[in-house]
């Protein structure tokens, strides 16, 4: 299937994506992110490594490595210039009950490479992670999440041929659609921007009225000499 969507005309890259919610602890502090394992195409179709503005997007190598968003660094406090490393912890699949104990949880220690910054929301919580590091990590050996399809140009045509190939029931979203919430929030604050223009364009254009009337008042005995020399 993935060779036939990657011999569609526009596509450049299919990208294998497994995503989940994991345990992240740094020095202590844990709470709950959300990763995502993914290919070694993954930065051709997806230009998150041009939102970069510390380190650099190269953690597809043999030693975990990750990039991780602008809120993740600062609610964790995650210098990642100073060489530093994180723990990811995820259920341990294979035990029949859970129980906080030692086996509970399987880890692996993460270096991160890179701060990406896009949207509060994805930044918040997401990290990208090589997705050979992410099946060692959940004993996901053959399961994904989801394919991501780069395209060169966006059209109906192309949505239509891939959802053609894929089984009865699966969900195809574009971008916007995948993103709905932040795409509505983005139109949102367009709005708000043009309105407060707007009311500003019109406070500034009351006051430039009422200082000009002001000043025919005060100077309208000045006004009828004038008009009475000619």
């Amino acid at each position: 299937m993935i060779t036939k969507i990657n011999a569609i005309s526009n596509v450049k890259a299919v990208t294998k994506v497994l995503e989940d919610d994991a345990i992240l602890d740094f020095r202590g502090q844990q709470d709950v992110i959300r990763f995502k394992g993914v290919d070694s195409n993954f930065f051709e179709q997806n230009k998150i490594n041009e939102q970069l503005y510390i380190g650099n997007s190269n953690i597809f190598q043999n030693f975990p490595s990750a990039v991780i968003g602008k809120g993740v660094e600062i609610n964790f406090g995650i210098d990642v210039q100073n060489n530093v490393f994180f723990r990811l912890m995820y259920p341990n699949r294979k035990l029949t009950y859970f129980k906080k104990s030692n086996g509970s949880y399987k880890d692996i220690l993460i270096k991160p490479k890179g701060v990406f910054q896009i949207e509060m929301e994805y930044d918040e919580k997401y990290i990208i992670i090589p997705l050979n590091h992410i099946r060692k990590l959940t004993g996901y050996e053959k399961e994904i999440s989801a394919l991501e399809i780069g395209v060169t140009s966006a059209s109906i045509n192309i949505k239509k041929e891939v959802e053609a190939l894929l089984p009865p029931n699966t969900k195809l979203e574009d971008r916007e659609e995948r993103h709905e919430s932040i795409y509505k929030a983005i139109e949102i604050e367009k709005l708000l921007t043009y309105f407060i223009f707007v009311l500003i364009l019109f406070i500034a254009s009351l006051n430039l009225y009422a200082s000009v009337s002001m000043l025919v008042l005060s100077k309208k005995k000045d006004i009828k000499t004038l008009v009475s020399l000619g």
